[in-house]
């Protein structure tokens, strides 16, 4: 899967843990926080 069939998919709901955050005009997946502070996506 390229980076643009994983936007869609996660903009169709298909990857719940994850969002798209707008960088330089691109949207770039990102994992969701998950109130978890002893790992990364705290």
């Amino acid at each position: 899967m390229n980076k643009t069939e994983f936007v869609a998919s996660i903009k169709n709901g298909d990857y719940p843990n994850y969002e798209l955050r707008v960088i330089g005009g691109d949207e770039i997946p990102a994992s969701k926080k998950d109130g978890v502070t002893t790992d990364n996506l705290g």
